[in-house]
């Protein structure tokens, strides 16, 4: 089993998710939007500089707040790294250090 720090999990860990280009904007868009601004502005390519934790909290808020149209892509986004993720935790997921 992988040693797994759920801490230091980022995004190309999760090995069997498959995200489009337009995820990884929506994903930047909520950090960006949501995230506390003490990092560097949050783009496509640089996705991996978030912990994937923070990452999902800057999804979520942007759930509760975005128009409709937003919180569904986010909302889908949300479930499918959540999954992967917690698979991950569990040892039984795709999880590359």
């Amino acid at each position: 089993m992988t040693n797994f720090n759920s801490d230091d999990i980022k995004l190309s860990h999760l090995r069997s998710l498959d995200l489009e280009a337009h995820d990884c904007e929506v994903i930047a868009c909520a950090i960006n939007v949501f995230g506390s601004g003490e990092h560097p502005m949050a783009q496509a390519d640089n996705l991996n500089y978030f912990d994937l934790a923070y990452l999902l909290d800057c999804l979520d808020e942007g759930i509760e707040k975005a128009n409709d149209t937003l919180k569904e892509d986010a909302t889908e986004i949300w479930c499918a790294i959540h999954s992967e993720w917690e698979e991950a935790k569990a040892g039984t997921g795709a999880y590359a250090e």
